[in-house]
């Protein structure tokens, strides 16, 4: 009788929390691709170069003229297919291309939309041309990177 009761609750707690994990994963991988989208666009401003930004076939992307934090020989790259992220899938479209550009200004070369998806969770990032800010949304909650380039507010549509 108990190993029934500890099955059946288990059953329904296993589902509800590998649920769970993937939202937050898929937030988390989004909130990255924002904050990073937010730190090349800061970048050219600060040097008053162009930056860009490399979307691979696979997920993750580089962000050239930027150097890697742990190898500062080396470009700024991201690999969201490993681990914590585990991108299973992704669409990148910037205008028909795979890259986007800041400019002196921190003005992006053209707008675009990011895909993700993590078991069964996608989120859409979306990088505004006028405005340069990207942000993502998720059903009726939507994330924004505040244009000082860090800074994540959440709102309501």
């Amino acid at each position: 009788m108990v190993l029934t009761i500890i099955s059946l609750a288990a059953a329904i707690a296993v589902p509800r929390f590998t649920h769970a994990v993937n939202r937050r994963t898929a937030d988390s991988a989004a909130r990255r691709i924002v904050q990073d989208l937010a730190l090349a666009r800061q970048h050219a401003r600060v040097t008053s170069s162009d930056i860009s930004v490399n979307f691979r076939n696979t997920p993750g992307y580089e962000i050239k003229n930027l150097p890697d934090p742990n190898n500062p020989n080396e470009s700024y790259t991201v690999d969201l297919k490993g681990a914590p992220y585990n991108v299973s899938q992704w669409e990148v479209d910037f205008a028909g291309a795979r890259e986007v550009s800041f400019d002196m200004y921190a003005r992006p070369s053209r707008r675009g939309t990011i895909v993700l998806r993590i078991g069964g969770e996608s989120r859409t990032i979306t990088l505004n041309r006028e405005s340069g800010v990207a942000s993502f949304q998720v059903g009726e909650l939507q994330e924004a990177a505040a244009s000082n380039g860090f800074e994540v507010e959440a709102f309501s549509k």
